[in-house]
């Protein structure tokens, strides 16, 4: 398989993805195992700022509902997530951050770059 016709952009845009995500967010954490955490600190910025249900979360992200809340609580603790009552929105300090923002934006090039290598739609990989 060649990545000029896109087999092996998406999985490697999404281990990228993963990678700066956990850099920047739990970097002393085990990075296999805070994959489904990381995750969910990225459904949450997607959401920009509306609150969501564990309940939610749990249902978008097909995860049994006791584990989303289990890490949500670990979040929570983190400061990576706060919480609302039963809703939970991204935290503050991690949209403000320069490090965070930085991070952004390696992620942001990454799907750029990403997105060069697929092929056009409608377009026959060569």
């Amino acid at each position: 398989m060649s990545e000029t016709n896109g087999d092996l952009v998406i999985p490697k845009l999404i281990m990228r993805a993963a990678r700066v995500s956990h850099a920047v967010c739990l970097p002393d954490e085990p990075f296999g195992s805070s994959l489904d955490m990381l995750f969910m600190v990225i459904a949450l910025r997607i959401a920009n700022g509306r609150p969501i249900t564990a309940t939610t979360l749990s249902r978008q992200l097909e995860m049994p509902r006791a584990t989303v809340s289990r890490k949500l609580a670990f979040l929570v603790r983190r400061k990576l997530v706060e919480q609302r009552g039963r809703m939970f929105v991204i935290h503050p300090a991690l949209l403000s951050s320069d490090v965070r923002q930085l991070a952004s934006k390696r992620l942001a090039n990454t799907v750029i770059e990403a997105a060069s290598k697929l092929p056009k739609m409608g377009e026959q990989p060569k």
